[in-house]
């Protein structure tokens, strides 16, 4: 057998095809996936297009360091070279294969300069906007593009949040001047990723009899100009599993509402907050709290 592709996965795409898999009893098919960076993994495929999984790496005998070598050679073999410069500085790599080498081996990619440390915003499997931590213009220009993307109504662009690299390898990248821009695109991250994920989840909770509701995730603003924030309901005698999304809307009967950031939420009544083991993360809110103690504590 020869390795004849590797690609760059969003871990919360796999974790979307994870759960149409389980619909469809089809897991064993998924490929194993080498996380490579925050959010970010790796797969490979044969030279007949099959991609690897778990058993076939484990018949071959190889441990994840012999995927992501493997990748990276096949990667070096095939990148075509498809670099887009958008201002000197900040560029889009749309070549799967330099996917590869930018999130796997950055230190072999050679002929991108950038101001400081690389910073990417990975909007797509085969879509990485790349700029550096130093460069306001270019950080400023990389977020605006990413936030179009994400914004997209086709909303099935999905590959993983923005990450910098440092001394020991990618993690997730914040910016005090950025915090608007960022705090956008983790809301339309989150709705995008919670809403392809939505039918999925909800067939496996009715598949297992579970009378529970999987919420969708809406995105909105404040004011003109305010950054976006995600949020979900929760309504009263209705079990629910949300996203992580910004903020909670709790429902009553008698038609109160009451938005609640969801850190709070957690902090506040805990013992109703259950975390599953999806990926997109996502939560199951059992019982309600009381709207009117929940208020004062706000």
């Amino acid at each position: 057998m020869s390795i004849a592709t590797a690609r760059i996965v969003g871990l919360d795409t796999a974790g979307i095809r994870r759960t149409r898999a389980e619909v469809e009893g089809t897991t064993e098919r998924l490929p194993h996936i080498v996380p490579v960076a925050p959010d970010l993994g790796m797969i490979l495929a044969d030279d007949g297009g099959t991609v690897l999984s778990a058993a076939a790496l484990q018949e071959l005998g190889w441990t994840d360091a012999d995927v992501l070598q493997a990748a990276v050679e096949v990667a070096q073999q095939q990148a075509a070279g498809e670099i887009a410069v958008v201002r000197p500085g900040t560029v889009v790599v749309q070549d799967p294969d330099l996917a590869v080498l930018v999130v796997a081996a950055p230190s072999s990619l050679q002929g991108i300069d950038l101001d400081g440390a690389p910073v990417l915003f990975p909007v797509g499997p085969t879509t990485l906007i790349m700029t550096g931590d130093t460069d306001p213009v270019g950080l400023e220009t990389a977020a605006g593009l990413a936030q179009q993307i994400l914004a997209d109504e086709d909303g099935d662009v999905l590959s993983g949040p923005p990450v910098v690299l440092g001394s020991e390898g990618w993690r997730p990248f914040e910016h005090a001047d950025l915090d608007a821009d960022l705090r956008t695109i983790r809301a339309l991250w989150t709705s995008t990723a919670a809403n392809l994920q939505q039918e999925a989840l909800q067939a496996v909770l009715d598949r297992a009899g579970e009378d529970v509701h999987v919420a969708p995730v809406s995105v909105a603003r404040l004011d003109e100009g305010d950054p976006a924030f995600s949020y979900s309901a929760w309504t009263e005698d209705v079990e629910t599993v949300v996203a992580a999304v910004d903020t909670v809307v709790l429902v009553t009967l008698d038609g109160q509402t009451l938005p609640v950031p969801f850190g709070r939420l957690q902090a506040l009544v805990p013992e109703l907050v259950e975390e599953l083991a999806v990926r997109p993360t996502r939560y199951r809110l059992r019982g309600f709290p009381d709207v009117a103690s929940l208020r004062e504590a706000l």
